[in-house]
């Protein structure tokens, strides 16, 4: 299995992860969940959700996570937090464990891009597979993997030695979608730090190569 590119936002660099456990805890808090309640957390990554399911409410959580390397930087992390008895971390397609486990009375799916199965991207039938999964009268927790604010100082650094990064202006909505699914049209440039006025256009496709010229040779 190909190696999700996830980890390299989230394995070491905090300032990369756009989940913000304050903003987690909030909404989890207004769900009125008692502590034992069982909770889903489907794109696991670092456990950062997870362990804060266990610590903060006494939650049961199954945490699940394909990319073998984030599963491994959970389990280390879930072991340092000590909520290992809360937490149980499943390396498998999210699709696997919908099929089989207990239905929750929580499921958080924040910045996962295959949360009912693989390949599954489709809006509707996303949520449909998830509202089947949750038990009567459960929860779902549903975060899009995007920023709305300013990225962090270091993180800008980051896109502007990259020169490249993705705008709100980029993203067009289909007309045939009015529910809001957007799509990026493109990238824009940027010059240090700010972007530059040029339109973003498709590359064009190459040319033919140039035809070599021959030397004439002197007598």
């Amino acid at each position: 299995m190909a190696v999700n590119f996830n980890h390299i936002a989230y394995e070491a660099l905090e300032v990369c992860n756009a989940v913000s456990w304050d903003a987690v805890r909030e909404a989890v808090a207004a769900a009125g969940l008692k502590p034992g309640a069982l909770a889903l957390d489907l794109g696991a990554g670092n456990a950062t959700v997870a362990i804060g399911l266990a610590r903060d409410f006494g939650l049961k959580v199954r945490a699940v996570e394909r990319d073998p390397v984030m599963a491994a930087l959970a389990s280390r992390r879930i072991a340092a937090s000590g909520q290992g008895e809360r937490v149980e971390l499943l390396v498998r397609d999210s699709s696997e464990v919908l099929d089989h486990a207990p239905l929750p009375d929580l499921i958080t799916v924040l910045g996962a891009t295959d949360a009912a199965a693989p390949g599954l991207r489709d809006p509707v039938a996303v949520f449909a597979r998830l509202k089947n999964a949750v038990a009567p009268g459960g929860r779902l927790l549903w975060g899009e993997p995007f920023w709305k604010a300013e990225p962090s100082a270091p993180l800008r650094q980051i896109v502007e030695m990259t020169n490249s990064y993705q705008t709100d202006a980029g993203c067009v909505r289909p007309p045939n979608r009015p529910d809001g699914a957007s799509s990026m049209s493109g990238t824009a440039p940027m010059r240090n730090g700010a972007p530059t006025s040029t339109p973003w256009t498709p590359p064009s496709a190459p040319g033919p190569p140039p035809t070599p010229r021959r030397r004439r040779r002197r007598a």
